[in-house]
């Protein structure tokens, strides 16, 4: 998953779950910054590992699922 992919999965993920995209990788990678990060390349660490994509998109799957299996 590229970092382009990886922030619209964020963005998207945001609204539905009705929270920041902040959130979503605090919650999920313990990493705040991280999509500010992934946002601004010009920022020290504009980079996330491939592990670290993973267990985020996994974070994501799984929460977006549970919220629509609770509706």
């Amino acid at each position: 998953m590229d970092t382009l992919q990886l922030i619209k999965k964020i963005e998207q993920a945001s609204a539905v779950l009705g929270v920041s995209p902040a959130t979503i990788t605090s919650r999920a990678v313990s990493n705040s910054r991280l999509y500010e990060r992934l946002k601004n390349p010009r920022m020290r660490g504009g980079y996330c590992s491939p592990q670290v994509a993973e267990r985020l998109s996994a974070w994501i799957d799984d929460a977006t699922a549970l919220r629509e299996a609770a509706e």
